[in-house]
């Protein structure tokens, strides 16, 4: 990625999906559930090539942000950031009151952009219902919460 080239960051469609899937796999993302999901996904081109992407799912009022991932070549330019940035305009677009994420590599990077950490007790449960905190991610990931409006 150049700093004269173009980014541009859309709504993901079907023909991303490998791009979505190989990404993922080469950054030890979980793949499951993502196609499932891909609509509520945003993915990011360089120079009309695929360079990244992040996924929202939605649980009532409650929303997971999940596989965010960018590629090597783009890391440090503030994509990681405009991708987490757009799936959080997305998810209050949809009226969601909260984001809640789960991470074991990237804390520093979610803290900085407003997320705190709680513990897993304080979890909803349709959030805790969701297969990345039941199954996918191992106990030791640390979940964070991101709150998107005040509770009427």
């Amino acid at each position: 990625m150049t700093a004269a080239g173009t980014l541009e960051l859309t709504s993901a469609t079907r023909r991303d999906l490998p791009d979505v899937l190989a990404l993922l796999q080469r950054n030890g993302l979980l793949e499951t559930g993502v196609e499932a999901a891909l609509e509520r996904f945003t993915v990011a081109r360089a120079d009309g090539v695929f360079v990244g992407c992040a996924g929202l799912e939605v649980y009532g009022k409650a929303g997971l942000l999940r596989s965010v991932a960018v590629e090597s070549q783009a890391r440090n330019s503030g994509l990681g950031t405009a991708l987490v940035n757009a799936v959080v305009a997305e998810a209050r677009k949809h009226g969601l009151r909260e984001l809640y994420l789960l991470t074991t590599t990237a804390p520093a990077f979610f803290a900085r952009l407003g997320f705190r950490s709680l513990p897993r007790r304080a979890v909803p449960p349709a959030i805790a219902g969701s297969w990345e905190f039941r199954v996918g991610c191992p106990e030791t990931a640390l979940i964070m919460r991101l709150p998107l409006q005040q509770p009427s």
